[in-house]
């Protein structure tokens, strides 16, 4: 990975068509789809706060569609543009919706192969959603890009590119958080109040040291 991408890749998209498929709580998701093609579907599942203007997606989305793959991205709560209407959001571990989207796409042509990439978080989700179904045949190809091994370790720099590998992650992802319209307080509020408070999770010890064998350099 370089910073020419996400700052000089185009990010134009192919045209679109959007597809809301109603969830079983009352929430819903959205998909974007390039123009129908005859090999196989390709969803694509993507990273912390992605959407259509992520260099990735797009990019992605051009290469299927040109490759003769009907080519959609699944974009998880409160990416796609529209609040969503509950008080709930996405993480990496949260594979109900990513199982409902791939049921419901099976269900339309249960003929047609369905591949999956999912791009940093969103591979973290895929290869979560493989290991919770060892035997299922709803995916007949998965590809999983630049994923955190382990989420704990990734949360923090390591201290040979801090300060400056967290001001390129903040310039990344913390526009996209601070977007207009964005803010977690609302999204987290229903009927006047705050839902309870989010007590951290306790995460499992580990022995794997990510910076053990890494030299850096100036």
């Amino acid at each position: 990975q370089t910073l020419f991408p996400p700052l000089f890749r185009n990010r134009t998209p192919p045209p679109l068509r959007r597809e809301r498929i109603e969830l079983e709580d009352g929430d819903f998701v959205d998909i974007d789809w390039t123009e129908a093609r005859p090999g196989p579907v390709v969803l694509i599942l993507h990273g912390l706060e992605g959407s259509i203007g992520s260099h990735y997606v797009v990019g992605l989305l051009h290469a299927l569609s040109a490759g003769g793959f009907s080519a959609a991205v699944l974009y998880f709560r409160g990416c796609s543009g529209e609040p969503n209407r509950l008080a709930r959001s996405y993480h990496s571990g949260d594979t109900g919706d990513v199982d409902t989207v791939l049921r419901y796409l099976a269900s339309q042509d249960d003929k047609r192969p369905i591949y999956v990439v999912g791009v940093s978080l969103g591979g973290n989700v895929l290869l979560k959603w493989l290991g919770e179904n060892p035997a299922q045949v709803l995916v007949a190809r998965a590809v999983a890009v630049s994923v955190p091994f382990e989420l704990n370790a990734a949360a923090g720099a390591p201290p040979c590119t801090a300060p400056r590998g967290e001001r390129v992650a903040q310039t990344s992802h913390v526009p996209g958080l601070r977007r207009p319209g964005y803010s977690p307080s609302a999204r987290l509020r229903r009927g006047g109040r705050l839902l309870p408070q989010i007590q951290q999770p306790r995460l499992p010890k580990s022995d794997f040291n990510p910076h053990a064998d890494t030299a850096c350099e100036e």
